[in-house]
């Protein structure tokens, strides 16, 4: 994908978040004897996402611009259908009023519940961020655990679920395309947060989490200082995020100088 010459626009951002989860994915695909069951296909302009191994929508959706592509979103459901599986479907929402419902070709597809989420993005070119007196480190092989573990507990991960996150954030680390984070208050590992860098030139910052009894502390400030600082040494030249629409990532975020781009809603087709 060629780099961005100007400010992305909605759809760049979703390319280097659906970028950032096609990585995840193919770490797990690329383990000897796929034990999480992952898989990935492509069509058109959509790709599809699918690990049989947990129903979480972050790992088993479409990504791309269904309204574009709707004989595209007809074969990848039909694809999902023969593995005995639902995806969640990533609609931009322009207007910020998500519809409970929404008709893409023939499909009738259905607002999910609590997977409305603001897209953020910011120039890099500014001055360096002073981050919060928050001692930040980056993510090691031996610390993979420990960054998967914060995660765990701060989005209740079911335990089905865990060794699928550990799985694909090992992988996704191991390489060059990501850098993770791990956030410290009082030596206690306490928040954890990665950055992708996608081929279009946004750095994505992903995935950032906070035991709750460190939130309020200047962990996620920090995380977000640290990886911009990561993603200007990398090259890139913008980066996006994703936060719900009245919670303090939203506040950190604009506070350190993103601004919010569009909305993203999950949809999954009508039963």
């Amino acid at each position: 994908m060629a780099q961005l010459d100007s400010a992305p626009d909605a759809l760049a951002i979703e390319a280097a978040s659906a970028e950032y989860l096609s990585a995840r994915v193919a770490a797990l695909l690329s383990l000897e004897g796929n034990p999480h069951r992952a898989a990935m296909r492509s069509h058109g302009s959509l790709q599809g996402l699918l690990v049989q191994a947990t129903a979480s929508p972050m790992v088993n959706r479409i990504v791309g611009d269904p309204r574009e592509a709707p004989d595209a979103l007809t074969e990848l459901l039909e694809w999902f259908a023969a593995h005995q599986s639902q995806p969640a479907i990533s609609l931009i929402v322009h207007n910020r009023r998500p519809s409970p419902r929404e008709v893409v070709g023939r499909h009738e597809l259905r607002r999910l519940n609590r997977w409305t989420h603001l897209q953020f993005t910011s120039s890099i070119d500014g001055p360096p961020i002073t981050p919060p007196a928050v001692e930040v480190e980056e993510v090691t092989v031996d610390s993979i655990d420990v960054f998967a573990a914060i995660h765990a507990e701060a989005f209740n991960t079911p335990p089905a679920g865990q060794p699928v996150n550990r799985a694909s954030f090992r992988g996704l680390l191991s390489g060059n395309s990501a850098k993770g984070f791990i956030a410290r208050v009082d030596g206690k590992p306490v928040a954890g947060a990665i950055v992708y860098f996608a081929n279009n030139g946004v750095a994505y910052l992903a995935t950032a989490a906070t035991r709750r009894e460190a939130r309020g502390r200047g962990c996620h400030s920090a995380l977000i200082g640290s990886r911009i600082a990561a993603a200007r040494e990398h090259g890139s030249l913008f980066v996006s995020a994703t936060a719900t629409p009245n919670s303090q990532s939203r506040r950190n975020l604009e506070r350190l100088g993103l601004r919010a781009s569009h909305m993203q809603t999950l949809y999954r087709p009508a039963p």
